[in-house]
């Protein structure tokens, strides 16, 4: 989840020029283009994707919270490549 929802952020961040060298770069691109759109869902998307990636490391998400919160990553992963692809056309 951590993997897919970073490498989009990167491409969105790459795409509009903006820094994505870092976590903190990917992670200021995903809150400005939530501000742009006016879209919460886009930084709240990302965050359970952070939280999946802490989890990697820290094994705290029960079974239930895995398949729970999935679909959050999910939704973010295709919105932002959607937006890519729709600018790149």
């Amino acid at each position: 989840m951590w993997g897919a929802a970073s490498q989009a952020a990167t491409a969105i961040a790459r795409h509009r020029g903006w820094r994505f060298g870092n976590y903190d770069h990917r992670t200021a691109a995903v809150d400005w283009l939530a501000e742009e759109y006016n879209d919460s869902s886009l930084s709240l998307g990302y965050a359970v994707a952070r939280k999946f990636h802490a989890n990697f490391y820290y094994d705290f998400m029960e079974d239930d919270e895995l398949v729970h919160d999935r679909p959050m990553v999910q939704g973010f992963v295709r919105r932002i490549v959607g937006m890519v692809e729709e600018s790149a056309t």
